[in-house]
């Protein structure tokens, strides 16, 4: 259990925390790597190349701020890419809170509290991880038809469809979550 000053005044009246922790976050900002990687990359190679032509071409360009405009807007854009937007998701992850209550799942961040119902129906999985971390998956939401009546009076039946959800966590905090996820659904209706 992590410290619940962040996820108590979100909680219901009668709602009690079965569970809370916080999310894996690595200190490398290599563990936050994606597309965002790839393009900033992608900018950074741009720089390097603009950087050759206008070394090649040092005579013919003379001015300063061409050469600052080639070179250092590509490189700006590829180190905003490649270092900034994994240090961005490195906060966030290090500010998130993640609870099991006795009535729902809540997961805190920066910007509030994000609410996810499970039930009883809702498939909950324990997935070791190779990399030191495990993930908890639950499907939120509902599964179920809802039957309803247009304006000319025809049924219309629509499926609605549950997400999927995960936690990634150490592996014995992930077993800890599980069990509390095991919990909530068995108490759900």
């Amino acid at each position: 259990m992590t410290d619940l000053a962040a996820i108590t005044p979100h909680l219901k009246q009668g709602e009690s925390v079965l569970w809370s922790g916080k999310p894996s976050a690595p200190d490398s900002l290599r563990a936050y790597g994606g597309w965002h990687r790839w393009v900033g990359r992608l900018f950074i190679f741009i720089a390097i190349v603009m950087c050759l032509i206008a070394w090649a071409n040092r005579a013919e360009i003379g001015n300063a701020s061409v050469y600052i405009g080639l070179v250092g807007v590509p490189l700006l854009i590829g180190l905003a890419f490649s270092v900034g937007l994994s240090w961005l998701q490195r906060d966030a992850r290090r500010s998130m809170e993640y609870a099991v209550t006795s009535k729902r799942v809540l997961v805190v961040t920066k910007t509030g509290p994000i609410a996810f119902p499970v039930t009883k129906t809702s498939a909950i999985k324990h997935i070791p991880g190779k990399d030191g971390t495990d993930t908890v998956q639950f499907m939120a939401g509902h599964n179920r038809k809802v039957t309803a009546r247009s304006a000319n009076n025809s049924i219309i039946q629509r499926q609605v469809y549950s997400q999927a959800k995960a936690f990634r966590l150490p592996p014995d905090e992930a077993a800890d979550a599980f069990r509390a996820l095991q919990t909530l659904q068995a108490k759900s209706t």
